[in-house]
């Protein structure tokens, strides 16, 4: 994949976490707005831009991760359609199709993050700095959101903010070869 495009696949993340602390901000205010099927999608794009940023690819961990991703991917563009075709409101509790992929669309983004995260501490495709940024959002990611969520209301800033990191891991190694 090139230069280019694994940065814009990392632009989206940050767009991503941008999405989600705007939509809690708005959800603070009292509107209720639902922008969770194309946040994941961002995200999940996000990942799959993390897989091409690491060095060297044939980690079979980061492999799983990629699968994962693309699966997340499948299940944000069924979950956009389905809204978009004016399908009511997924519920993870239904036993449904869009209830399953909305399962499917944030676990898989969730642990495909996991994967290829714990595959980039050893990488040298982000820059050093920045390189536990991505396992350490998703060990973090679910849990801080529950946290403040109990206290803010739904808890997005926190994710958000931790996913603009992720975004901006996948663009760090452009600052290095730049120099």
């Amino acid at each position: 994949m090139s230069e280019r495009a694994i940065r814009v696949l990392g632009a989206l993340g940050i767009l991503g976490g941008v999405i989600l602390i705007v939509n809690d901000l708005l959800f603070l205010l009292g509107a209720n707005i639902n922008l969770s099927p194309l946040v994941m999608l961002l995200l999940s794009l996000c990942v799959v831009g993390l897989y091409w940023r690491l060095q060297p690819r044939d980690k079979a961990i980061a492999q799983l991760g990629l699968a994962l991703a693309y699966i997340a991917v499948l299940a944000s563009v069924f979950n956009i359609f389905y809204i978009a075709l004016g399908g009511p409101p997924a519920s993870p509790q239904e036993p449904s199709l869009i209830g399953v992929s909305t399962i499917a669309s944030l676990m898989g983004t969730l642990f495909a993050l996991l994967l290829i995260g714990l595959a980039h501490v050893t990488s040298t495709g982000i820059k050093e700095g920045w390189r536990l940024i991505p396992i350490m959002t998703g060990i973090f990611w679910m849990p801080l959101q529950s946290i403040t969520s109990y206290f803010l209301g739904r808890g997005l800033i926190i994710a958000g903010l931790l996913w603009i990191c992720v975004g901006y891991a996948v663009l760090a190694k452009a600052d290095i070869q730049k120099n």
